[in-house]
């Protein structure tokens, strides 16, 4: 089971890489399951249960594209930034 949460970290992570390589993808084990945990700027994370309801890294990969602009910009320019890191252009 683990090689196969393994497999799947690194998969999220090469599809992540090609648009931004701020996010460290890593599998966390908790009191309420396996999480897929994209870690990102100031030690935020996105996670994903992964419970028999998980069926592919689609839909947390698409979290972090639509916010690759936002992921690629400085700190300074974040800073500054007024709207959502969805909505945010370079």
């Amino acid at each position: 089971m683990k090689n196969k949460q393994e497999a799947i970290a690194q998969q999220a992570q090469r599809a992540i890489d090609k648009f931004t390589t701020k996010v460290v993808v890593t599998i966390q084990q908790t009191e309420d399951g396996t999480l897929l945990c994209g870690n990102y700027h100031d030690n935020q994370c996105k996670a994903e249960l992964m419970d028999r309801y998980f069926t592919s890294v689609d839909i947390f990969v698409n979290y972090f594209k639509g916010r690759a602009d936002w992921l690629n910009a400085t700190s300074a320019e974040r800073a500054v930034s007024t709207v959502h890191p969805q909505m945010y252009k370079a």
